[in-house]
């Protein structure tokens, strides 16, 4: 009885040693940096795509992104059904010993013949982290205008409201 006792024991305090040093290991990236283009459609309050080629509110061909500075993002691709990617960081070491803010805005021009576009603001918060040989996100906030629609691990697709 001894015997069993102390091999149940032996066993169970080399699981528990095992787990501890294995649990405190950084979780293996999920999105890395180089390889992770954000996406998003702008829809209304009723979830009708606002962005498409035709018979949308915006048409796809007249909508365009640009960094606050007036260039264009990396890689920046609007779709004619609308979904508009484009990578956030402009390098992969901007971000890993503190949060970066990067803001873009969106210009939609009015098909009614109004002369003014109507330009949102998306802002990103977001912090890297560095794992043995990769580069990945820890952290990312997507702030639209004013209203917080994510906040945590980095998400590569989001749906944006236009009211």
């Amino acid at each position: 009885m001894k015997k069993n006792t102390f091999i149940t024991s032996l066993a169970l305090g080399l699981s528990c040693l095992l787990l501890h040093f294995s649990c405190g290991k950084k979780e293996v990236c999920r999105f890395l940096v180089q390889d992770a283009a954000f996406t998003f459609r702008l829809v209304d309050q009723y979830g009708v795509n606002q962005i498409a080629k035709w018979g949308s509110r915006y048409l796809s061909d007249s909508v365009y992104v640009t960094k606050i500075d007036g260039t264009l993002p990396n890689q920046l691709s609007i779709s004619p059904g609308g979904s508009i990617s484009f990578f956030i960081p402009d390098s992969y070491n901007e971000a890993l010993d503190s949060q970066v803010m990067r803001q873009f805005l969106l210009y939609l021009p009015d098909i009614q013949g109004h002369p003014k576009d109507d330009i949102d603001t998306i802002t990103f918060k977001y912090r890297f982290q560095k794992t043995e040989d990769f580069i990945c996100y820890e952290r990312l906030q997507v702030i639209f205008n004013d209203s917080i629609y994510h906040d945590g691990q980095y998400t590569n697709f989001i749906i944006l409201t236009k009211n």
